[in-house]
């Protein structure tokens, strides 16, 4: 994991990826995130106007039973952000298609340049991986 406190992602495209702090600053297309909750607020929050847009494809944590279903609340998360919700909507069925690793993780070194940035993050984590 690096040891950033802060990170700008520039806008064009970097081709690289990084396991950072979950708490960690990120400046993404003009917009200052202070950790993966606030991207997530970001998230839930925008409207089709928002710039940028973040689609999220998540999946939940695995249930073995009946106690698992009703009490499990956590996910593994991808979140894409683009510019503008029309980028976003262009993007969707692209992310749909990519193929996760390990506890459903989109982001690794192959990602495609134009799914770029995608943080990953999985709930109750101490970190997130970033691809920019």
């Amino acid at each position: 994991m690096c040891n950033i406190q802060s990170l700008i992602v520039p806008d064009n495209v970097q081709m690289d990826f990084c396991q950072i702090s979950s708490d960690c600053t990120l400046s993404i297309c003009g917009v200052v995130f202070e950790g993966i909750d606030a991207i997530k607020d970001y998230w839930l929050s925008q409207t089709d106007s928002s710039q940028p847009y973040i689609i999220e494809r998540s999946k939940r944590f695995p249930c073995f039973d009946s106690e698992d279903y009703a009490t499990e609340w956590r996910f593994y998360r991808n979140f894409l952000i683009c510019h503008s919700k029309q980028e976003a909507d262009k993007k969707a069925k692209s992310m749909e298609q990519l193929r996760e690793s390990s506890n459903f993780c989109l982001v690794n070194k192959n990602l495609p340049a134009d799914m770029r940035p995608m943080v990953y993050y999985m709930e109750e984590s101490t970190s997130m991986i970033l691809a920019y």
